[in-house]
């Protein structure tokens, strides 16, 4: 799963992914998640909610009008996202998701290869 995603990506590293102009390969990716574990880490800019981090199996997830929805078994996460920012380190693919231009909160997703080769 983890060498699927990556092939995915990798001319893509280091870009902004946005809607409309890269929607398909959005959706490509958003799907490439699925049965994954990821380790989510939501950034707030809110001065009374820093963080949160997750570990979790990925069960369905959608990039839909500038929306990211994650399902887990536990958990429902939609974040706003204007596109998605892929790095990679050999065992590992971050996928970043800014809420704005600006300063904002920000989804990040990490996926290790160990826990997700099959």
């Amino acid at each position: 799963m983890f060498d699927n995603l990556y092939s995915l990506v990798r001319d893509h590293l280091n870009q902004r992914l946005f809607d409309p102009k890269n929607l398909e390969l959005l959706k490509q990716i958003m799907n490439a998640l699925v049965g994954m574990t990821v380790h989510l880490h939501v950034n707030s800019d809110s001065q009374y909610d820093r963080s949160c981090e997750l570990v979790m199996r990925v069960k369905s997830t959608s990039y839909v009008g500038g929306k990211i929805s994650i399902k887990t078994t536990n958990h429902n996460i939609g974040f706003p996202a204007l596109g998605i920012i892929i790095t990679s380190q050999q065992e590992q693919i971050m996928i970043t998701a800014p809420s704005s231009e600006e300063v904002g909160s920000m989804l990040i997703i990490i996926i290790n290869r160990e826990g997700n080769l099959v």
